[in-house]
């Protein structure tokens, strides 16, 4: 939590810069809440340093923004990276979940984000366990439906591990995905033939 309230004139300044090139480009413009929160234990990628209230804060903040400024931008919730693993006290999903359960604008999201990291199109269907890397996918779709939320689910960085990558791995996954509910995936970082994002 390291938020900088930043003059209301500037944001739309800076708003109109990027709308601009958004519709040169034929872009879409969407805005995550906060990444990756609830990390507790994983060091330097816990990225979310803010409380509960201050997560609520943050969410209206950029709610509200919104629908002052750019009514037509996508607002994705907070995004979350699964698990992360199987120690305790690194449930991600259900800290999150419980947040959202008594935040009562969660229906104002267009869309919820988790970081499906090392997941392949062969484990997608399966349950949070080192086959999945702990990612969640299944437990987050689950809470999501139980209650009552049926907006889209976006895998919002997508990653494989070392020499997963082979002509069809992103396909299989991308399509696969689809059916399984994930309704877009961001390809974030390869990191099999080599360690940048030109393997794209």
């Amino acid at each position: 939590w390291a938020m900088q309230w930043v003059p209301e004139d500037e944001v739309v300044t800076w708003l109109n810069a990027v709308k601009a090139k958004v519709s040169e480009y034929n872009m879409s413009l969407i805005v995550e809440v906060a990444n990756e929160v609830f990390t507790p234990g994983v060091g330097p990628w816990s990225f979310w340093k803010g409380t509960v209230d201050e997560l609520s804060l943050l969410s209206n903040y950029v709610l509200n923004w919104r629908n002052a400024y750019a009514p037509e931008v996508k607002v994705w919730s907070p995004s979350i990276p699964g698990f992360w693993s199987n120690q305790p006290g690194q449930d991600n999903i259900y800290a999150f979940m419980n947040w959202l359960r008594n935040y009562p604008r969660r229906n104002e999201f267009d869309a919820f984000s988790l970081h499906l990291y090392f997941l392949t199109a062969d484990n997608l269907w399966k349950p949070s366990s080192n086959e999945t890397n702990w990612t969640g996918f299944i437990e987050y779709k689950d809470a999501l439906r139980a209650m009552g939320i049926n907006k889209p689910i976006v895998d919002g960085e997508k990653w494989f591990g070392p020499g997963v990558v082979v002509p069809g791995t992103m396909y299989n996954y991308g399509v696969k995905s689809l059916t399984q509910g994930i309704s877009q995936t961001c390809y974030f970082f390869l990191w099999s033939q080599g360690n940048d994002e030109t393997n794209l």
